[in-house]
């Protein structure tokens, strides 16, 4: 799951100075599920000894589709505005498909497997999370961040069709 916050503070945020990287190994993406400020580099590989190709779905930003070869160089995207989920797909493999978020600020996380997650430095406020799963959707909370940087719980519930 995707995990941030909707009403994040006002500020200046400095960006990540190393490049999200978005792999193509065994035929999946890895990570499925990841995010990358508006202005960070992602680099995507192939570690595949076969042809994959990148095509995102954005609505936003600039759609894509750039096609890597075995053995083709990295390649390299910028954002520039904040936007998601964009659904990221390989035409070559239909099931391959993966999810990016970018965000303006860098008050998000992505859950374990246990579904844990932790957002560092978010000063004492109000604020609204927002999870989003890819088959359940997008559940959103108030919660409240104490000085002593105890935080509401968030509970994330499977909706019954």
């Amino acid at each position: 799951m995707f995990v941030y916050i909707k009403n994040p503070p006002a500020g200046e945020y400095k960006l990540p100075t190393k490049p999200a990287i978005l792999d193509q190994k065994g035929s999946i993406f890895i990570p499925r599920v990841q995010a990358v400020r508006v202005g960070q580099q992602l680099m995507m590989k192939n570690g595949d000894p076969f042809i994959h190709n990148v095509r995102s779905l954005s609505r936003k930003n600039r759609q894509f589709n750039i096609a890597q070869p075995q053995g083709s160089p990295d390649r390299e995207k910028t954002f520039d505005q904040a936007e998601g989920p964009i659904t990221l797909k390989c035409d070559f493999h239909r099931w391959m498909e993966a999810h990016l978020w970018v965000m303006d600020h860098p008050f998000y996380a992505v859950t374990n497997a246990e579904g844990e997650f932790e957002i560092l430095d978010l000063p004492p406020g109000d604020y609204e999370v927002s999870a989003w799963h890819e088959k359940l959707g997008e559940q959103s909370q108030k919660i409240t961040v104490r000085k002593d940087g105890s935080v509401s719980n968030f509970k994330f519930r499977a909706r019954s069709e």
